[in-house]
């Protein structure tokens, strides 16, 4: 995906469009499943009414879209977090990851926090950036190199700067215990 649209970023956000709903798209209609003859269940959680509501709390949602979650049955953090404790396994997968580790949607101290923890989560990041950081397929305004973070700051700078300023970093990094990633990666628009 990257050899061929560049790097994802603020500026130019289709990782979820890409990866998701087009793979998904793709397959319904590979098994003979019409466009909008189905409804799309997102997983948005009740405890994240920012993911579901507009600005003045009014509810933002395609016709085909369900938010069960929510809807049905106000699922909250906690109550997940409990879900997995009963599981026989555990996926390992710390909170600040999530399913993409160091996207370029998470906040700078998410960022810090996993460089400090896990520096080498950043080596896939750090190579996409210095093999495709100068990729302009779209002919952008914008000006190589491209980086995927807020800014353009490199995935590079942000190690760089955890290795030298953990202490700086641990003190931004510093959130209540049901701080959550604010931003959204659903494949469907609500």
């Amino acid at each position: 995906m990257i050899s061929s649209l560049g790097i994802p970023t603020t500026n130019v956000p289709f990782c979820s469009d890409q990866l998701k709903r087009k793979t998904i798209e793709s397959y319904l209609k590979s098994i003979g499943w019409k466009k909008n003859t189905y409804k799309v269940a997102i997983g948005i959680r009740y405890d994240e009414p920012k993911r579901y509501n507009d600005e003045n709390g009014k509810r933002k949602i395609n016709k085909n879209r369900i938010l069960p979650l929510v809807d049905l049955f106000q699922v909250n953090k906690k109550w997940v977090l409990n879900w997995w404790k009963q599981q026989s396994f555990n996926l390992e997968i710390h909170e600040d990851e999530g399913n993409c580790d160091n996207c370029w949607k998470k906040d700078m101290p998410r960022l810090y926090r996993n460089a400090i923890r896990k520096k080498e989560s950043f080596e896939w990041w750090i190579k996409m950036e210095e093999k495709y950081g100068n990729l302009n397929p779209r002919n952008s305004k914008l000006k190589p190199p491209f980086h995927f973070y807020r800014g353009n700051t490199s995935a590079n700078d942000i190690v760089k700067l955890s290795e030298k300023s953990q202490e700086y970093a641990k003190k931004i990094s510093l959130f209540p215990e049901d701080y959550s990633c604010g931003e959204s990666c659903e494949a469907f628009k609500l």
